[in-house]
């Protein structure tokens, strides 16, 4: 939308690989994904992009589970060496476990925010930081303890012509790394080194 220079991009799709479901009066039908997502860059040094997940059978019957629509947004905004971002997401009735272990088939909702800052402190050299809360719906589709999580991320980049190093800590709480750890409970944490080069 707006030619050369766009305000906004609108993006649609449609996941044609279906699984069979029953819907609230059982009759079996094909469920397909529906993806949506809207670019906005009509403000200078802004980005913002809002997607949805939206399954074609809402209301399912007995013995199905619905996956939920998916609702999720991020925006990104410039100014000089700081760059600042925030994300939220939201899955809208979905099933999950409740806290007695048992599981509800629709009706759940889960949400997640997070903000993120880059900033270059001098020629080359850039620090980062990243905090993100998910419940356990969004995260886990479960009410369970130990299903939410809170994770963050800080670090430093150093740039080059062609390439850059980053290196960072990072840490999840609930057990929720990259590697399992001992109990459900767990803080998860690690250093990770990332190079880039382009040729």
């Amino acid at each position: 939308i707006g030619g050369e220079d766009p305000l906004a991009t609108i993006k649609v799709g449609l996941d044609t690989t279906p699984s069979r479901v029953t819907d609230k009066d059982g009759k079996a039908k094909d469920q397909n994904i529906i993806n949506a997502a809207v670019d906005i860059t009509a403000v200078e040094n802004l980005y913002v992009g809002i997607g949805a997940f939206i399954p074609t059978v809402q209301k399912i019957g007995t013995g199905e589970y619905s996956v939920g629509n998916l609702v999720n947004a991020f925006a990104r905004y410039g100014m000089d060496a700081l760059t600042i971002s925030a994300r939220v997401g939201t899955v809208i009735d979905t099933a999950y476990e409740k806290d007695d272990g048992t599981v509800k088939k629709n009706g759940g909702f889960g949400f997640l925010v997070g903000a993120g800052v880059d900033y270059e402190i001098m020629e080359s050299v850039a620090v980062f930081g990243e905090v993100d809360y998910a419940d356990g719906i969004y995260f886990a589709r479960s009410k369970a303890d130990y299903s939410d999580c809170l994770d963050f991320g800080i670090g430093v980049r150093k740039s080059y012509d062609g390439g850059s190093v980053s290196v960072a800590f990072e840490g999840a709480t609930n057990n929720n790394g990259m590697f399992a750890c001992a109990k459900e409970d767990d803080f998860a944490w690690c250093v990770p080194i990332v190079i880039r080069q382009s040729f």
